[in-house]
């Protein structure tokens, strides 16, 4: 009777040699690294196709997790972080103008069953939440159906800004194809950054305090203990409740619609020639100011004024824009911008 020929002599070899290793690295490793490691603990050269073969037969393959996509999706994946949007806002979420700046997140509605996700837009001139989709899965058209629902209700101008956090859902190239047909500049903060996006994250915050915790109770919704079907109704009766009627402090007491409605072109000071009040304030006669500190609003703006006054007026040539008004609207922008960073006085500027 013959015995084993030459090559299944080498095979058999080769076997117990892949099997040693494998019971060393606790079948760890696959044929590329076991094809490696036999080159440098051996010097044995041997395909990766051979190698694969020879284990197989020893049925000593690896336990080590498969790709779930192919090279091409990790390659596509790649490209997408590389060419990441970049950062429009800067943590700058004051805006004078509606639909301008918009800011954009997800967050959990996890109940006793399961989790649903609640994704939302804000505008930052009034805090408005502009669209708002809840689904049953964390994708990018979420995403792009919230920008659809948002698109639905106003038309945004050329040129706003969308800004994110860095989630994958945002990065997707369905979603920023969508804001790129409505005109819409897409910015990103950095990944695993909350203070790139505080904004919609403190609206997250409220809705989860008087909208959930306050009808619910704290407990029984961090301890998900609500089905989360209740969750959805609550968050669907809660959102118009926040854009109609809830006031805020920020916005003279005034609801975000009713603060849209008293400003519809914005709160940025108007610039013109004609029409100035002739009582030694300057003011433009289409613009009533509400102050909440009428000393501290005068005393500012007529500081700025003596101060910028002389240089403004050696630089713009005479015309049909007053000196005077210029140099106003400049001062009560510079307020505003006061106004913001403190938060303790309110001042706006609402167009007759």
């Amino acid at each position: 009777m013959k015995g084993p020929s030459a090559k299944e002599y080498e095979d058999a070899v080769l076997i117990s040699v892949i099997t040693a290793l494998q019971d060393e690295h606790h079948d760890s490793l696959g044929y590329r690294k076991m094809a490696d490691r036999l080159e440098s603990d051996y010097g044995i050269h041997l395909s990766r196709g051979k190698v694969l073969r020879l284990m197989d037969e020893a049925d000593r393959l690896s336990c080590v997790r498969r790709r779930h996509f192919s090279e091409e999706y990790y390659i596509t994946r790649r490209r997408m972080k590389d060419d990441l949007p970049p950062d429009l806002i800067g943590r700058d979420f004051h805006s004078s103008i509606p639909r301008t700046k918009l800011v954009c997140d997800i967050t959990y509605l996890t109940g006793s069953d399961e989790t649903w996700y609640l994704n939302s837009i804000e505008d930052l001139f009034n805090g408005e939440i502009l669209g708002w989709l809840i689904g049953e899965h964390c994708t990018s058209a979420l995403c792009a159906e919230t920008v659809m629902t948002m698109e639905n209700t106003g038309k945004t101008p050329e040129g706003c800004i969308l800004h994110s956090d860095g989630g994958s859902t945002y990065v997707s190239y369905t979603y920023r194809e969508l804001l790129l047909g409505y005109g819409i500049r897409q910015s990103m903060g950095r990944r695993r950054s909350c203070f790139d996006n505080a904004r919609i994250e403190s609206f997250n915050g409220v809705l989860k305090t008087e909208c959930l915790y306050s009808f619910f109770g704290k407990n029984k919704v961090r301890e998900r203990r609500v089905p989360v079907k209740e969750l959805a109704e609550q968050v669907e009766r809660f959102i118009p409740y926040y854009n109609e009627r809830r006031m805020k402090d920020s916005l003279g007491h005034m609801s975000p619609v009713e603060f849209r409605l008293s400003n519809p072109r914005g709160t940025l000071p108007a610039v013109g020639g004609a029409g100035l009040l002739d009582n030694g304030t300057g003011v433009p006669s289409n613009v009533t100011c509400h102050q909440s500190s009428d000393f501290m609003c005068i005393t500012l703006i007529g500081a700025l004024e003596m101060i910028v006054s002389p240089v403004l007026t050696s630089v713009l040539p005479p015309g049909s824009i007053g000196r005077r008004s210029v140099t106003f609207s400049w001062c009560i922008s510079v307020h505003q911008e006061f106004l913001q960073s403190r938060k303790n006085y309110h001042f706006l500027l609402i167009e007759k």
